[in-house]
């Protein structure tokens, strides 16, 4: 008696092997430019490859030369793919939805431009229908000439805020699992439709390695960031909706005119539980050269570095809107200088606090930052600025008692004309307010 059957068993792997290579060489060519139309179709984008080899037995595919294109100027690249692979999901499948399990891309070049009207470059290519219309609205109102002078601090933390927004007061339809009856020849069918399954395109696990990102604002100012690793869990995507993700990792090396500038390391996710929505961001960075990112922050702090280099950890938490972060920060070598010689921080002149900052190398601080997205409070950041450069503005504040004593006491003297002995007392008098001014430092 025979155990197996060796010649049926190679017919079956012979017959495998030829599935593979008439799909891979033959059906792939054809098949390819289809796929690549109907995706452009459902989500909006404008993408071509080189070369697509389908692998049909592991329901997987290999990409080269993929090219991402502006959706609103076909002839401006975004992003270039040297090589990429896929596979499929089988459950997708059997749903009537395109479900890649993973995607794995590797040396990418990605160009992230800013635009006049506030938003990038990159959010055209998930963005949903009715988000186009908006922009192309902004383009022609005041509100999006606003909107592009901000830097790009200021443009993601907008974008944040109203996500949060968005989805806090979409999140009971968007998070519901609905049923649904299909009518059959006989009988019906009952489907429990959860939210993914609302999404026609989705990608459960993409990696992005050994590629490289280029920043660009809407001035033409750049910055390079090399040896870029990207991760993004569960990213679902159609033409109404737009883009959806709960997790983004992404980290990389600075770098401007071929000099190093720092490293960076950025995790975000969010998620929905027990009805509350929560986002969570930590970032880590080190040895950031200030000046090179001026771009970045350049509207959203008082001050300008003229040069400096910066070390970051912090960790942020957003559940419904209220907002709580914990952050520490390290500078060194830096001169900072005040936009604004009028303005006050707890009491202090700003210019004051710069030139204490100056002579404080390095600079370390700890301070968390509270309320809501809409109205964060930074009291914990000025509280620890001030004791910080305490040590600093003695003799400032010498000088200030100084002035402030001769200035206050002409002015009294001006205004009324009494007998020395009160003189003498409105002299007292100008010391202690002086001296309760300096009680603030």
């Amino acid at each position: 008696m025979k155990m197996f059957n060796i010649k049926g068993i190679v017919i079956l792997i012979a017959l495998f092997v030829a599935v593979q290579i008439i799909s891979a060489f033959l059906i792939s060519p054809l098949l390819g430019p289809v796929v690549i139309e109907a995706i452009n179709k459902h989500s909006g984008t404008k993408i071509s490859i080189d070369k697509v080899t389908v692998w049909p037995l592991t329901l997987s595919c290999s990409l080269k030369g993929l090219k991402v294109f502006d959706p609103d100027n076909e002839k401006e690249r975004i992003a270039l793919v040297q090589s990429a692979s896929f596979r499929l999901s089988l459950l997708g499948l059997l749903s009537k939805r395109l479900v890649i399990s993973r995607l794995v891309v590797s040396g990418a070049e990605i160009d992230v431009k800013g635009e006049p009207d506030g938003s990038f470059n990159v959010q055209k290519i998930a963005r949903s229908k009715e988000d186009a219309e908006k922009a192309e609205t902004a383009k022609t109102s005041a509100l999006g000439q606003l909107k592009g002078k901000k830097d790009w601090f200021s443009r993601i933390y907008n974008m944040v805020k109203q996500k949060s927004s968005k989805e806090t007061a979409e999140k009971k339809e968007v998070k519901r699992v609905e049923r649904a009856i299909d009518e059959l020849p006989r009988g019906r069918r009952v489907r429990f439709v959860t939210p993914s399954d609302r999404y026609i395109f989705q990608i459960q696990n993409f990696i992005i390695k050994n590629s490289r990102l280029k920043l660009e604002t809407d001035v033409g100012e750049t910055v390079d960031i090399d040896k870029v690793a990207i991760y993004i869990k569960n990213l679902r995507l159609t033409s109404a909706a737009g883009a959806r993700f709960d997790k983004l990792g992404l980290q990389g090396i600075v770098s401007k005119d071929g000099k190093l500038s720092g490293n960076f390391d950025l995790d975000y996710a969010q998620s929905f539980k027990q009805n509350r929505q929560t986002t969570i961001c930590d970032l880590s960075a080190k040895d950031v050269d200030l000046p090179t990112l001026k771009f970045i922050y350049a509207d959203s702090l008082p001050v300008d570095f003229e040069k400096g280099i910066i070390s970051i950890n912090s960790r942020t938490n957003i559940v419904d809107g209220e907002l709580d972060s914990a952050n520490s920060l390290t500078l060194k070598g830096h001169t900072i200088l005040p936009k604004n010689s009028t303005q006050v921080v707890a009491f202090v002149p700003l210019p004051v606090i710069c030139d204490a900052l100056n002579k404080l190398d390095p600079a370390k601080m700890k301070f968390q930052i509270t309320g809501t997205v809409d109205q964060p409070q930074f009291k914990g950041f000025q509280d620890i600025l001030i004791n910080l450069i305490k040590p600093y503005i003695g003799n400032i504040t010498e000088g200030l008692k100084k002035d402030g004593l001769k200035a206050l006491d002409g002015l009294l003297k001006k205004e009324t004309k009494s007998s020395q002995e009160d003189t003498s007392q409105e002299e007292s008098t100008t010391s202690k307010t002086i001296d309760s001014i300096k009680s603030l430092f």
